[in-house]
């Protein structure tokens, strides 16, 4: 999903949300739901050697746009169990974090549906686990993917 589809749904999420925590724990939330997507750059560091992020956006979709040939896309730090079970444990002596929690796993809910709409639900990680296995597996074939 892209990040300006992300921001769309957000953005119709925020006048729900105001009325329940006020205006920073949306903006928690809306921090939550796109800061997620960091890793994505991070991947992109890692497999293009360079921190500018222009062509970040065309790698990702030319990515996408092979998505059916690339039987493992990696895992994406932020968006795995793990990681949410983390800032879950951070959001009982950071209230606010629960705010962030919440958009971040509003994001994955989003991402779910968009690689299932796209075929592609299995393409990449939901935990780092799940990720030592798939790596094991894609090995011998010369996988270039981390």
């Amino acid at each position: 999903m892209t990040l300006r589809s992300h921001i769309q749904y957000s953005a119709i999420a925020i006048p729900l949300l105001l009325p329940l925590g006020g205006l920073s724990a949306t903006g928690y939330f809306l921090g939550g739901s796109i800061l997620i997507d960091l890793d994505h750059y991070l991947i992109f560091i890692a497999r293009q050697r360079r921190l500018i992020p222009r062509g970040f956006f065309a790698y990702h979709e030319r990515l996408f746009q092979q998505r059916h040939r690339i039987p493992y896309a990696g895992v994406f730090i932020f968006h795995t169990i793990e990681f949410l079970f983390f800032v879950g444990l951070v959001s009982f002596y950071i209230p606010l974090f629960r705010w962030l929690l919440a958009g971040m796993v509003f994001h994955n809910i989003l991402d779910l549906f968009y690689l299932s709409k796209n075929r592609y639900l299995f393409g990449r990680a939901m935990s780092f686990i799940e990720h030592l296995i798939r790596v094991k597996r894609h090995k011998p074939m010369g996988y270039p993917y981390f």
